[in-house]
């Protein structure tokens, strides 16, 4: 799949930050699509499918209150434009956010990148990875499994409580951090260090902050046989 087929031949552009949403524009034109700035305040959450139009594609900013353009974060928006089926980029400037303000978006985010990756090469395959997975589904990266979770440590950030987990058959010996809050009411109470829980994982990822969790329930006792373990 190419964009020269018109799949997407204009872009719009959320970021609370007038220079920065420039700039992007100016990279979106020289990966040959047409830039539109969507000016601050932006639409709220609800009224962001007032803004799809066909072989439209978009980019949010993660981060859009800073400037007071939104009251909501661009991985929801980007998660929005997923369910309606319309290819959306997230852009972030601060890698920590993939951990926790992220994370609980992270199936619906086809590709996030960093700002500083930005240019006409990474925008024309970001936009074909989001065509081809609302066209094919997601690929095996992003397929889930059931995996143990199991939880190494308990923090805040940003005044959020987050666990540190280990998904053994992702990566037995890195940890990845996600908010307590995906985590469902009736299982947070019981969380501490060492608990293991089952979570639908897509273990393909290849880094980390690809990692996204859904289906949280409770794990079997250790078992040896376990082919989760």
């Amino acid at each position: 799949m190419t964009l020269a087929d018109g799949e997407i031949e204009q872009v719009k552009i959320i970021d609370d930050q007038p220079d920065a949403a420039e700039w992007l524009s100016y990279e979106v034109e020289e990966a040959g699509f047409r830039p539109i700035i969507v000016p601050c305040p932006a639409p709220t959450l609800d009224q962001l499918p007032s803004l799809i139009e066909p072989r439209t594609g978009f980019i949010f900013d993660h981060l859009l209150s800073p400037g007071n353009c939104a009251n909501y974060v661009g991985a929801e928006a980007a998660a929005v434009m997923y369910a309606l089926r319309t290819p959306a980029l997230l852009i972030t400037t601060y890698s920590m956010d993939a951990d926790v303000g992220i994370r609980r978006w992270r199936a619906s985010i086809p590709v996030l990148l960093d700002r500083d990756a930005v240019d006409q090469d990474s925008l024309n395959a970001a936009f074909v990875k989001c065509l081809r997975e609302l066209r094919d589904g997601p690929p095996p990266s992003r397929q889930t499994l059931a995996a143990i979770v199991r939880v190494e440590r308990m923090s805040s950030e940003t005044g959020e409580r987050v666990l540190d987990v280990i998904v053994g058959s992702w990566n037995p010996r890195k940890a990845v951090r996600l908010p307590l809050a995906m985590l469902p009411d009736n299982l947070r109470g019981s969380v501490q260090e060492g608990t293991r829980f089952v979570a639908d994982v897509n273990i393909g990822a290849e880094t980390g902050d690809e990692l996204f969790f859904a289906n949280f329930r409770e794990a079997p006792q250790p078992n040896p046989n376990d082919g989760l373990a």
